[in-house]
């Protein structure tokens, strides 16, 4: 057990070492298949909800939900387009049952599958965040209550997935809120670059920001479980070190107003502790 441990957590440890030159992969859904505005949409539900049931591990019904939670997303996305507002009501609230049939099982996935399948789930829920954010921006204010929403639960499910890795790993689970803190700050600086709208640099660096504080959240976590919380320290002391010269480098091209003072308070985080 603790020889897999160690593998495991030298893995998580090489994939984020580097710049945070990252990836800002265009994010692919699934096909939504039949959509909330349809009439046979019942049918879809039907079987959704026996595809659970006879999922019987705790694990299977995670991996099933996962599976119908992007469903869900392409279908709340698909009803944007189509100003569908009731229909992307219809997909959020589907959307939120299966994230917390999700929070609710993945403590009880067996020791052995846990760590996995919580990294798994981070991975996702933190793809969906993403993709919120973009269709937020652009939906009509009628459907914002319903989007908002779904956002606020992926974040919970994302949270609950990085805690449930913690308790078990805390270095691998730094690591993967780390990698998701770089990606919102190269989403943040290629927005700078290209002197995008100020309120979307802003809130690239808030969802930097709210990973940060995460990953510190992570530290209490492995204090709890008796972990050696010092790897947990060094893993966010490199990112801080390169996430502090990226917004150095990018200050003086911020736009004045709310996006300079996300910079500063962004920069603020990066400080380390004596």
């Amino acid at each position: 057990m603790l020889n897999k441990i160690i593998i495991s957590t030298i893995l998580g440890l090489v994939l984020v070492v580097g710049s945070v030159a990252a990836q800002d992969e265009e994010i692919e859904l699934s096909d939504p298949g039949i959509t909330p505005d349809s009439t046979f949409y019942f049918l879809d539900d039907l079987g959704e909800r026996l595809g659970l049931l006879v999922a019987f591990s705790h694990q299977a019904k995670v991996e099933r939900a996962l599976t119908i939670l992007e469903e869900k997303l392409a279908e709340s996305k698909a009803m944007v387009d189509v100003d569908n507002d009731k229909a992307v009501d219809k997909a959020t609230k589907r959307y939120e049952h299966y994230l917390e049939v999700i929070n609710k099982r993945i403590d009880r996935v067996k020791l052995e599958q846990r760590e996995e399948l919580g990294l798994h789930v981070a991975e996702v829920t933190s793809k969906h965040l993403i993709v919120l954010d973009e269709v937020i921006a652009r939906a009509p204010e009628q459907a914002l209550r319903g989007l908002e929403q779904a956002r606020a639960a992926s974040q919970h499910g994302h949270q609950t997935a990085i805690a449930a890795v913690a308790r078990i790993n805390a270095p691998r689970a730094a690591s993967a809120v780390i990698k998701n803190a770089d990606k919102h700050l190269e989403r943040a600086r290629k927005k700078i670059n290209a002197k995008e709208d100020a309120e979307e640099i802003e809130e690239e660096l808030e969802r930097y920001i709210e990973s940060i504080e995460q990953a510190k959240t992570i530290e209490e976590l492995a204090k709890e479980t008796g972990q050696d919380v010092t790897v947990v320290k060094n893993v966010i002391k490199k990112a801080k070190l390169r996430h502090q010269k990226v917004l150095l480098n990018a200050m003086d091209r911020v736009p004045p107003g709310q996006a300079k003072k996300a910079m500063q308070r962004a920069l603020e985080f990066t400080e380390l502790e004596n």
